[in-house]
C-alpha cells in the first residue's frame, strides 16, 4: 500500500500544555501595536495565567476570554456588585451575556470587584476576569468531585451532601 499524503493536525490547534495566555494567528499586527508598558507586562499576566484550567486569555486581533468549551467573552467587561454575587457583563457574538460569581461574604465580593476595577489597563484587567473565572469553575467542580452520596446515609446527611454538592 501507498500513502500519498499524510494529515496533520495544526500543532497551534492540538496543545498538550494547557496555555492560558495564547496569540492566535494574526495577532502580530495587534501586539507590535500594543505600548511599551503593556508589553512589558504580556510575560507576567502569561505567568500569572499559567496554572488555569477552564478558561484561556486570548490575543488575535484584538483580545477576549474563551472557556475550554469553545465559548467567548468579548469585551467590554463590566462588573455590578449584587450582595455576594459579582456579575460579569460582556458579549458573545452580538449577544450579551454574563458570568455570576459568589462569594461567602459580602465584603469578599466586594474586593474582588474593587481589584478588577482597580487594574491599570483593560489587558491586566481581563487577565485578572480570567484568573476569577477559572478560580471559581475549579471550585465548583471540586465540590462536585469530593462528595459522595451513600444509600446508607442518614436523611439529613443526604440532605446536607445534595445542598453541598449541587448549590451555586
Amino acid at each position: 500500500m501507498k500513502v500519498n499524503n499524510i494529515q496533520s493536525y495544526n500543532q497551534s490547534n492540538y496543545n498538550q500544555n494547557f496555555t492560558a495566555m495564547r496569540f492566535r494567528s494574526g495577532s502580530t499586527k495587534y501586539v507590535s501595536s500594543l505600548p511599551n508598558n503593556i508589553l512589558n507586562k504580556l510575560d507576567e499576566i502569561g505567568k500569572f495565567l499559567a496554572d488555569t484550567q477552564y478558561y484561556h486569555f486570548d490575543i488575535a486581533d484584538n483580545f477576549y476570554i474563551s472557556h475550554i468549551n469553545g465559548d467567548r467573552l468579548y469585551p467590554p467587561f463590566n462588573l455590578d456588585v449584587a450582595g455576594k454575587d459579582i456579575f460579569i457583563r460582556a458579549r458573545c457574538g452580538f449577544t450579551p451575556v454574563s458570568k455570576r460569581l459568589r462569594f461567602p461574604k459580602e465584603s469578599q465580593a466586594r474586593e474582588v470587584a474593587q481589584n478588577i476595577k482597580q487594574s491599570a489597563t483593560q489587558i491586566e484587567r481581563t487577565s485578572l476576569i480570567v484568573k476569577y473565572l477559572d478560580d471559581y469553575e475549579v471550585k465548583l467542580a471540586g465540590r462536585r468531585d469530593v462528595v459522595e452520596i451513600k444509600p446508607e446515609d442518614s436523611r439529613e446527611v443526604k440532605i446536607d451532601k445534595l445542598i453541598k454538592k449541587y448549590s451555586i
